[in-house]
């Protein structure tokens, strides 16, 4: 039995963008989805996310390099538009799907040169034998519920990945624990119905979407040269620009120590939610003891609804043990597996990758993972080296048992970066008075990081379409 094509497990945007990729690069796809649709964390009823939920990031930053929003779409879109804006994506990829599909192991099978994959559906139990498999199934799978004592509250508890609208809670108690992007709104959303209260641990510095009339994302990550400088002296000056920008009432906690690495949470009403007293705020939860919720300043209340809010941990149950032990897979939050360029396994699993597997996928980043993936499985790309292989996995050990654990574990620009330039769509050459597309040089170098720049030349290029994009971002918010 001969191997042959390549299994894509999971249809959210990581799934759908290797799927995308393999197609470029003449492969057979076949995308597996436990769900009824595509769209993975961001479906209403199946996925993750609530009914007012609205991304923290700009539609400009949240889009495919080839499928920009429609220009009348909001800035920062709601959950269930970025599931249509997949669902669109997906419309020429149908033929690939395998929806209600629930893959249960994945093995490799070495008499074949290939990897069996096992699924449910409709019922039954079904195998096929590929050459490839991209693990694309995301790290927002299982809810991290690590509450002391938390098994004796005899009330309800949630994560935040159950909560979809403040009316289930009406006229509750409720505690919301964990104070960053999800606990933050979902605490304002619960507060004009129920009695709110929000246990901050990690003290963060809380800023809007837009800065000063530019999305924070624009605003943020762009390719202008920072000056070399350590990571103490880098960790000051960010946190000294955020304590201009952010939204700080009193009774939240200021990051004091701007020695250590600086986290933020992007909310456009929390502060005031809290500062107005729609909210009130608890320091972090010491230990629950039936209904009473003790926190660490020793102060202790009764409550109805406890609503975790403190993350994800990374769960691949249907990897074989051999493969999660050679990726080390552990439940880390920051670095929940090591691996080469946040992509590769080690050499004896080199027709296995992944995509989107690391804490803050953008979709820019998980693109080109896509891209350098499918083109290596090709043959058109080259797979990293003995050298840069090693030299990795010694940054992925090193993240891993850091000291002062920054928020999230890579630098987005600097990780799109390097894969543009590995997948061979970095738009450099435009520096070039004689390229072409010259005029644009001046939005790649100055403006912000967009994903349509890795359009504009190389293998896949539509130049078109990333000019339009890239126009409209400048038009709306940089007037040039």
């Amino acid at each position: 039995m001969e191997a042959q094509g390549v299994a894509i497990v999971g249809a959210g945007p990581s799934g759908l963008a290797a799927c995308k990729a393999a197609l470029e690069e003449g492969l057979r796809p076949s995308i597996f989805e436990k769900s009824a649709d595509v769209g993975g964390l961001w479906r209403p009823l199946e996925g993750k996310v609530w009914e007012s939920l609205r991304t923290n990031l700009s539609k400009y930053t949240c889009a495919f390099s080839d499928f920009p929003w429609p220009k009348e779409a909001e800035t920062f879109p709601k959950a269930a538009e970025v599931c249509r804006y997949l669902e669109h994506f997906a419309e020429s990829l149908r033929p690939h799907l395998h929806l209600s599909c629930e893959v249960t192991a994945v093995t490799k099978d070495e008499a074949n040169c290939g990897w069996q994959l096992t699924w449910r559906e409709a019922g039954e139990m079904k195998q096929k034998l590929f050459k490839h498999v991209v693990v694309a199934s995301g790290i927002f799978e299982k809810a991290h519920l690590d509450l002391l004592g938390l098994d004796s509250f005899p009330g309800l508890v949630c994560h935040a990945a159950d909560y979809r609208k403040p009316e289930d809670f009406a006229g509750k108690k409720v505690l919301v624990v964990g104070a960053a992007f999800s606990g933050a709104d979902i605490a304002v959303d619960l507060s004009g119905s129920a009695s709110v209260t929000i246990a901050c641990g990690q003290p963060m510095w809380y800023i809007p979407r837009y800065l000063n009339g530019i999305p924070a994302d624009l605003a943020f990550y762009n390719r202008k040269p920072k000056p070399k400088q350590s990571a103490e002296e880098s960790y000051r000056q960010r946190h000294q620009f955020l304590s201009q920008v952010a939204e700080m009432p009193t009774a939240l906690r200021a990051p004091s120590d701007w020695s250590r690495p600086p986290f933020v949470c992007i909310s456009d009403h929390f502060p005031e939610a809290v500062r107005a007293g729609k909210l009130s705020v608890a320091e972090k939860v010491r230990q629950v003891t039936g209904s009473t919720v003790h926190f660490s300043d020793g102060s202790s209340e009764d409550f109805q609804v406890i609503l975790v809010a403190t993350g994800y941990d990374l769960d691949l149950p249907f990897l074989a043990p051999e493969v999660k032990e050679a990726i080390h897979l552990a439940q880390d939050q920051l670095q929940p597996v090591i691996l080469s360029h946040a992509v590769w396994p080690p050499e004896e699993f080199s027709d296995l990758a992944f995509v989107g597997l690391y804490r803050g996928p953008y979709f820019a980043v998980l693109e080109l993972q896509a891209r350098w993936v499918c083109g290596v499985f090709s043959g058109r790309l080259q797979a990293p080296g003995e050298d840069s292989r090693r030299s990795s996995l010694q940054q992925a050990w090193a993240l891993r048992n850091l000291g002062d654990r920054p928020q999230f574990p890579h630098s987005y620009v600097e990780m799109a970066e390097e894969l543009a330039e590995l997948v061979g769509v970095h738009p450099r050459e435009l520096e070039s008075p004689s390229h072409p597309l010259h005029h644009l040089y001046p939005d790649i170098a100055e403006g912000p990081l967009l994903p349509f720049h890795y359009r504009l030349l190389g293998f896949g290029a539509d130049p078109d379409t990333a000019q339009t994009a890239m126009l409209e971002c400048r038009e709306a918010f940089f007037g040039r």
